[in-house]
């Protein structure tokens, strides 16, 4: 057994009991600062700062959206041999067709919160069915579906129609 150090015997159970209520600092920073002699001061927000988040925000959706041309006009080619790959390894679970790393932000360039489903048609310009349905226009005769999770998008063939 580790040794935890020497045991305070003046501390009791009944000793600890008696403390009531919460344990706060209250007042204001100057009243702290002047108590203490600390110099704290309070964070502040500039126009600026906030003209940066906004920017920063734009390029990332810039990015995203960015992501999602390969969607709008997918490469047949690719499809196929992915599809070859997984029709000779005997339809084993789903052929990934596309794979998009993406996380919706807290807040969007626009101020407002979305989801991701809300994220990716805001940076698209498309809902991800509408995604999936222009890849299962493509494929006749295979079943196209999508999975996702809270940083990936991914549209797949999970089996084929009979």
């Amino acid at each position: 057994m580790a040794e935890t150090g020497p045991i305070d015997s003046t501390l009791s159970f009944d000793s600890l009991s008696s403390l009531t209520g919460p344990i706060a600092l209250t007042g204001s920073i100057a009243e702290y600062n002047a108590m203490f002699g600390a110099t704290v001061d309070p964070p502040t927000v500039t126009v600026s700062d906030v003209l940066s988040d906004v920017s920063t925000y734009r390029y990332q959706e810039t990015l995203d959206r960015a992501k999602f041309l390969s969607l709008l006009n997918p490469n047949v080619s690719d499809m196929r041999t992915k599809l070859t790959s997984w029709v000779a390894g005997g339809f084993r679970g789903s052929c990934d067709l596309f794979r998009i790393q993406i996380t919706a932000p807290n807040v969007c360039s626009d101020g407002a919160f979305r989801n991701l489903f809300e994220y990716i048609e805001f940076v698209s310009g498309k809902t991800y069915n509408q995604h999936v349905e222009k890849v299962q226009s493509i494929l006749t005769g295979f079943q196209v579906g999508y999975r996702c999770s809270r940083t990936e998008f991914v549209v797949c063939v999970y089996g084929i129609k009979e």
